[in-house]
């Protein structure tokens, strides 16, 4: 297909967005307020564009995707690199884009802000070049109806559900594009007393609702650029060719091995369909980790070598081994004071570990108990209560376990040998076990300086709660 033939149905969207805006002085991201007759009029406009990219998407892959995912595989980086610009100029260089943008607070005028830094922190060059993702991409998009994904693309936006304010307004109408597979249907704007949606539990304020298909419209046009970029040598219409089956994944071992790495898992997650619940799989995970805290556990009982390097390990992750301002590190590192308080610390979290996790291991079989005893889950529909409830203290402990990962790596992470170097401790041991520290502004690197603006989001529980650095990815 000749590429200007191809580009013809194209869809080109403004740089900007027209669905958000900055909040003064706080530099997040908000949606604008419409009134009724203007938000059903972009509704209506991006719900086409979405629909027009979609068939267009589907149709190209139905006929295509194995070539598709020949020629991509075969490109190098850099040529990756080029193609993903050219579908998407300007594109986020780095993984998790929107962290870049703390860097900027205060020091930029708040319009200059890079708004798909925080509305598309999945595509970025970084993460696109590498093997199948893109591929993954295309064929989650393509082969499957854009309603799956609305709510998986808003929540994936950064601060889509917690960084942005509701202000003063009350929401008056309401999108629901769950289960609506029809341009007329998908952005049909709803009462809050509506039948249409009462029963519906994935709706969304027409603001944000507004902002999702802005989001989705964006995605769409940008996997079709990709797919005339990478077929700009076909010289027919593409509904000239005959469909062909779904071909079988290229790199499947390469999938397969990543599955088994949560990390991995965590990076594929933005460009799959999203997953449906899998209770025996999160079992085996649960129950991996119990084995591996026993086993760590007898280790350090009855394995002398294993308990000595456990303890020299948690003892180079010590604020007390960080040097003050004569380059001195505090006085009690290797008396028998400082050896007791890494024994101490060590071996009751090895307890706490064990103990944490054999508690959701319990809940999840009981889930699992009962949830064997429902016939049907409707979507459109409440949960039962024995099992809603047995939903809430699993998502309860889980959220508290986030803790105790997160104190760990807040009281280790100055003292860790490749960064001590840019802290600088300003008191001695005292009576809560532990040395405060301070980082140092002179003499780092931007990667040492981009560590550490982690770290503060990490130790601030509003940043924190902003940017979600414990977030899914």
């Amino acid at each position: 297909m000749a590429t200007a033939e191809f580009m013809s149905l194209g869809i080109n969207l403004p740089p900007q967005l027209k669905a958000l805006r900055f909040q003064l002085g706080l530099d997040i991201p908000i949606p604008k307020e419409f009134n009724h007759r203007k938000t059903a009029e972009e509704s209506r406009k991006y719900t086409v564009m979405i629909f027009k990219s979609y068939t267009k998407l589907n149709l190209i892959l139905k006929r295509f995707e194995a070539i598709l995912q020949k020629r991509w595989l075969k490109k190098s980086q850099e040529h990756s690199r080029k193609v993903l610009l050219q579908a998407w100029p300007s594109m986020s260089a780095t993984h998790r884009p929107d962290l870049d943008v703390v860097h900027l607070l205060g020091r930029q005028r708040v319009a200059k802000a890079p708004l798909q830094a925080y509305l598309w922190p999945y595509i970025n060059q970084e993460d696109l070049i590498k093997g199948p993702l893109l591929l993954l991409f295309l064929t989650s998009r393509g082969r499957n109806f854009p309603d799956q994904f609305f709510s998986h693309d808003v929540e994936s936006a950064s601060l889509a559900h917690n960084g942005w304010s509701t202000e003063a307004h009350e929401f008056h109408h309401v999108i629901s594009p769950m289960g609506k597979r029809t341009p007329r249907s998908y952005s049909k704007l709803h009462s809050p007393e509506s039948r249409d949606h009462k029963s519906d539990w994935l709706t969304h304020r027409s603001t944000i609702g507004l902002v999702g298909l802005e989001i989705q419209s964006r995605i769409y046009d940008f996997l079709v650029r990709c797919c005339e970029l990478i077929l700009c040598d076909l010289k027919q219409p593409s509904v000239m060719y005959p469909s062909q089956p779904p071909p079988s994944f290229l790199v499947p071992s390469l999938l397969d091995r990543e599955w088994s790495s949560l990390s991995l898992t965590a990076l594929q997650a933005p460009y799959r369909m999203p997953q449906s619940l899998d209770l025996g799989r999160l079992h085996q995970l649960v129950s991996a980790k119990c084995m591996e805290q026993e086993d760590h556990l007898w280790l350090l009982r009855e394995d002398p070598g294993y308990f000595v390097a456990c303890m020299k390990e948690w003892s180079e992750h010590r604020t007390e081994v960080v040097a003050d301002q004569h380059g001195r590190v505090d006085p009690i590192v290797g008396q028998p004071r400082f050896w007791g308080s890494v024994a101490h610390h060590r071996l009751a979290q090895s307890v706490d570990d064990m103990w944490f996790w054999n508690i959701p291991l319990a809940q999840l079989e009981d889930l699992m108990e009962e949830f064997d005893k429902v016939d049907k889950l409707y979507w459109s529909r409440r949960l039962p209560p024995k099992l809603e409830h047995h939903f809430q203290q699993f998502e309860c402990m889980t959220s508290r376990m986030i803790n105790g990962p997160l104190s760990i790596l807040k009281s280790g992470f100055p003292g860790s040998p490749l960064m001590r170097q840019n802290y600088l401790r300003i008191s001695d041991t005292g009576a809560e076990g532990y040395a405060k520290v301070k980082f140092r502004n002179d003499d780092r690197s931007s990667s040492e300086g981009r560590l550490h603006m982690l770290f503060e989001i990490m130790q601030s529980p509003q940043l924190d709660f902003i940017h979600g650095v414990h977030s899914w990815w």
